[in-house]
């Protein structure tokens, strides 16, 4: 990729990023996406893996392509704890 970017969550995005983060909310994807951009000029895009695409144990459409490209972010935090964050943030 020839210019820096941080990259829309689309199709587009997806097939130019160099890298795709992915996982759940609160694991730092965004922050993890703007340190790649800034300090090593990585094309980046994150995606959001929310309840919906769990129960349906496959992999968004969006995300159909070179698997190679993929960083998955998770966190260590007890369910409870993490929906409990989840809740005051919304």
């Amino acid at each position: 990729m020839s210019e820096t970017s941080l990259l829309k969550n689309t199709e587009n995005g997806c097939v130019e990023a160099d890298i795709i983060l992915i996982g759940v909310s609160r694991t730092g994807k965004t922050v993890t996406c703007i340190c790649l951009v800034m300090r090593y000029g990585i094309a980046v895009t994150n995606y959001l893996l929310a309840q919906k695409n769990m129960s349906l144990m496959r992999l968004p459409k969006i995300l159909e392509l070179d698997q190679s490209k993929f960083v998955s972010l998770n966190s260590q935090c007890d369910p409870a704890s993490f929906d409990q964050t989840r809740a005051m943030l919304e």
